[in-house]
């Protein structure tokens, strides 16, 4: 029996093979793609982190005390509570609540207990767009790190600054 021989089959190609060095360049292919997938994936994360993530200032209770007690005395009410606190270089800012006022930013720059507050940014959570709140603080706080600038930007729009 005589096997057919089309005009189709004789100029059909054979389906390639993978092999090694095509094998190894799809697998290199593969891994980078994943590792450009991940690594967009923690750079989207890192976007979204909010600005007062890495700028916390843990205070313990003696701290705390002192502070608020300093801080009173600065701005001439009997007390305040000191809800937050973020730090970056020699700068703070210190979110405080009173009986007598709004919500109250303070921003020292240098120890608050051997220096005045430099700046206060008060009142209610505000219709200011960030860039408005970056050039009233660059403006009155300068030379604040740009760090801290955006996380106060950012907590003055906040109903209340996160807990850290």
């Amino acid at each position: 029996m005589a096997s057919q021989v089309t005009a189709a089959s004789r100029h059909s190609q054979p389906k390639p093979r993978l092999g090694v060095a095509n094998f190894f360049k799809a697998a290199r292919f593969i891994s980078g793609w994943i590792t450009g997938v991940i690594g967009l994936g923690f750079s989207i994360t890192a976007i979204s982190a909010e600005p007062c993530d890495d700028l916390s200032m843990p205070l313990h209770d003696a701290d705390r005390t002192s502070l608020a007690i300093e801080i009173a005395s600065q701005i001439h009410v009997d007390s305040v509570s000191i809800d937050q606190a973020y730090h970056s270089g020699d700068w703070s800012v210190f979110y405080v609540v009173t009986n007598e006022m709004d919500q109250t930013f303070l921003i020292y720059s240098g120890e608050p207990s051997k220096t005045r507050y430099t700046a206060v940014w008060g009142g209610p959570p505000t219709d200011f767009s960030d860039e408005q709140i970056l050039n009233w603080t660059h403006k009155n706080a300068k030379g604040m790190p740009e760090p801290l600038a955006q996380c106060l930007s950012w907590a003055a729009r906040q109903d209340r600054p996160p807990e850290p």
